[in-house]
């Protein structure tokens, strides 16, 4: 799985979920095309988004909706992966799915994701919507692969350690429901 994967590795400065102004595509965006240098890409549904896409600067690479294993691929290739929600965000899985996988964290210091980012440890954190200094933060781990690699290292850790129960505890939960309907299912047939 994604916390197997050596930490440290990956290309991309990623973000992962709805394409959305509320969830701040247009900053991430904005911060590619600050760093011309720098791989970015966005797995997420873009149907009805032509033109965010086709203004997208080209260092953007839009991989569509991603999951299971092509969205484990989507975070091993990741390098830095950005949350930069401009609203009130509840328990982002995107975010610790990242952090488990080794990825140190760029995200907008918001809601849920203020409690999951240690600043400076397993991530950086910015005010929601201040472009610059989500620039500057991808900029600074882009030039620094020791701290990519610590924050990475630092994130799994607390994910696995602080996540994983609960992470568990809905699986197990998932397990038993899929039980439970074939169990229904077969009772039915009889």
């Amino acid at each position: 799985g994604l916390a197997d994967e050596p930490i440290g590795t990956g290309e991309t400065v990623s973000f992962v979920g709805r394409v959305s102004a509320e969830k701040g595509t247009d900053d991430f965006l904005q911060a590619a095309r600050a760093l011309p240098d720098v791989r970015f890409a966005v797995a997420g549904n873009t149907a009805g988004l032509e033109d965010l896409v086709a203004g997208a600067p080209p260092n953007v690479e839009f991989a569509g909706f991603l999951s299971g294993e092509a969205l484990d691929d989507f975070y091993r290739k990741t390098k830095i992966f950005v949350c930069p929600s401009k609203w009130y965000e509840g328990f982002p899985n995107v975010m610790t799915r990242a952090m488990v996988a080794g990825k140190p964290v760029v995200a907008a210091s918001i809601g849920a994701l203020n409690e999951i980012v240690d600043e400076g440890v397993t991530g950086l954190t910015f005010i929601p919507g201040d472009v610059a200094a989500l620039t500057r933060s991808i900029a600074t781990l882009v030039g620094d692969p020791a701290k990519c690699e610590s924050m990475g290292a630092a994130g799994r850790a607390k994910t696995l350690q602080q996540y994983s129960r609960q992470v568990v505890y809905e699986r197990v939960m998932e397990a038993h429901q899929r039980a439970a309907e074939m169990a229904a299912r077969e009772n039915g047939d009889k």
